[in-house]
């Protein structure tokens, strides 16, 4: 494991990470990106088994679980199996890895002791039922099934794998235990690669209390190194947990819909969701002289987010869970472009080239990033959010410098702040996977060229830069907004600020950003592959 080209910084607010052009990466990230991937998108699918035994009985079901490796890698080689051909590490994919002719022969061993040991509870095996092509259903769902497949009981399996992924995810100790069980074969047949002393911790997991903080630090940490070194022993185990865990994941998105935050609350509350996120009244604001047009426009803005929303979120299309990127840079993009143009909307007096420019920019700013990102590639998406990560990654390294140097007790609200920032960014253990990029852009390259590239250069002309102008304070839109000249003669007809704070609103303003929204939702469904609804349907209506 050697680090990656760079050099170590030494000092600064980046101190140890290493630095290779514009780009800083944290020790961690400095090793085999087999050890550092995302865990729960690439080994809880196969990890189903002891994760759902942990979720449901804790560290009882993990101890059953560790009982029956043990008896089983035993009971194996005194029946003279090869056990280079058997390998039961709680991944579905080693059990499909199992040879056809030697699953007769084995089934009836391992199904005896499991029973015995209890280590496949029901509602695991009707949850893996659900996945008709998964792995590892000759010895967990074959030999239990009974009857036929039950509506009901489906939509059981999806609510308890819910609990499963919230229970293995936000708790340490069953997080540490799951992947125990992915050591523990090794434990059994005394492979795992660690010191003794090591192995002396380990080897009571996770009966004994005082050993555990150690151990579960040791599962941890090792976890990635093991699969990192299998890896390098046979490299088609990659390519294969990869299959299983995409295919898992594009199969959730069908079997269940997405779940917004605040659904529960409104629901309490008998409330209809807002359309537009952030927004729930289309009523104009007291200010409004055209409250007619504002509403017409706020009622369209709304139907192409919701059209928007409609085919974007609808099961029927693929959606692949497993690398979501692409799907959520677009959905982000264009509920930020709705939400920016329903604000605009209820507050007329901001339809003027002066204090609307930010609309109008971001418009035609997300225009022409789709229309990149969409020929560019899927990495692209990936990199336009680990480029974010890595700029909310040092925003909070500069907030705790502020933190630490106040003068006197800091306000609650920084503190508050900080903290939020740092559970978002996955405490200090998610940063350290978390590059910092200091390019000017994601892309490497300028908006303009983005444009030339994607052919929306008059565009960027004739809407952006102009927008651009005024967002930056250039001096010709501050000379026509917001100054007028003296008309005293003997002042030489210089120029004064103007007294009005603001001008009339432009009616026709409000109609080209709902337009050029509704463009957007057509780009964002065409970069998605998404067939163009006809209708919309309210999102409270779904």
């Amino acid at each position: 494991m050697s680090p990656q080209q760079g050099k170590r910084q030494q000092s600064g607010l980046l101190k140890g990470h290493y630095r290779a052009g514009q780009k800083y990466r944290p020790p961690m990230l400095s090793y085999s990106e087999s050890m550092v991937g995302d865990w729960v998108r690439d080994d809880l699918p196969d990890l189903l088994w002891p994760s759902a035994l942990t979720a449901l009985d804790g560290d009882d079901g993990m101890a059953r679980y560790r009982r029956f490796v043990t008896e089983a890698h035993d009971a194996l080689k005194q029946a003279g199996v090869d056990l280079a051909r058997v390998v039961l590490d709680g991944r579905l994919t080693s059990l499909e890895a199992v040879p056809p002719d030697l699953r007769t022969q084995l089934a009836p061993m391992l199904t005896e002791l499991m029973d015995r040991h209890d280590v496949v509870p029901d509602r695991l095996v009707r949850l893996l039922g659900l996945y008709p092509e998964g792995p590892g259903r000759w010895l967990l769902v074959e030999p239990y099934r009974t009857g036929a497949d039950n509506g009901d009981e489906d939509i059981e399996s999806v609510r308890f794998l819910a609990d499963v992924i919230f229970r293995v995810v936000t708790d340490d100790e069953k997080h540490a235990a799951v992947k125990f069980a992915a050591m523990a074969w090794r434990v059994a047949s005394r492979t795992l690669s660690l010191s003794a002393d090591m192995v002396e911790v380990l080897k009571d997991y996770p009966a004994d209390p005082a050993k555990r903080p150690l151990a579960e630090s040791m599962i941890r940490s090792s976890f990635g190194a093991e699969k990192g070194a299998a890896y390098a022993l046979d490299p088609t185990l990659e390519r294969q947990h990869q299959n299983w865990a995409s295919a898992f994941w594009r199969q959730n998105w069908r079997m269940s819909a997405c779940v917004f935050p605040d659904a529960a609350e409104e629901e309490a509350d008998e409330q209809p969701t807002p359309a537009v996120p952030g927004e729930a009244e289309t009523t104009s604001t007291s200010d409004d002289t055209q409250p007619a047009v504002t509403d017409a426009l706020v009622a369209t803005a709304t139907a192409e987010f919701n059209r928007f929303m409609d085919a974007a979120l609808d099961r029927d299309v693929p959606l692949d869970l497993y690398a979501p990127a692409k799907h959520e840079v677009v959905s982000g993009l264009i509920a930020r472009a709705a939400r920016s143009v329903v604000a605009a909307l209820l507050a007329p007096h901001l339809w003027s080239g002066e204090h609307g420019s930010g609309i109008t920019r971001l418009l035609a700013e997300t225009e022409i990033l789709l229309a990149w990102l969409e020929i560019t590639g899927s990495d692209a998406y990936e990199k336009y959010q680990s480029y974010g990560r890595g700029k909310a990654k040092l925003m909070h390294i500069r907030m705790k410098e502020l933190l630490e140097g106040f003068p006197g007790e800091p306000p609650e609200y920084l503190v508050k702040a900080v903290e939020q920032q740092a559970r978002k960014l996955g405490g200090e253990w998610g940063q350290e996977f978390t590059e910092v990029d200091l390019s000017a852009t994601f892309s490497g390259t300028t908006i303009r060229q983005m444009a030339i590239d994607t052919g929306l250069k008059d565009l960027y002309d004739h809407v952006y830069q102009a927008s651009s102008a005024v967002t930056h304070g250039e001096w010709s839109p501050i000379e026509d907004y917001v100054m007028q000249r003296c008309m005293n003669p003997t002042h030489r007809w210089h120029l004064v600020p103007s007294p009005r704070p603001a001008f009339d609103s432009e009616p026709q303003l409000g109609a080209y950003w709902v337009a050029k929204l509704g463009e957007l939702v057509n780009a964002a469904l065409r970069n998605l592959n998404v067939p163009q609804a006809t209708g919309w349907v309210c999102c409270t209506d779904r």
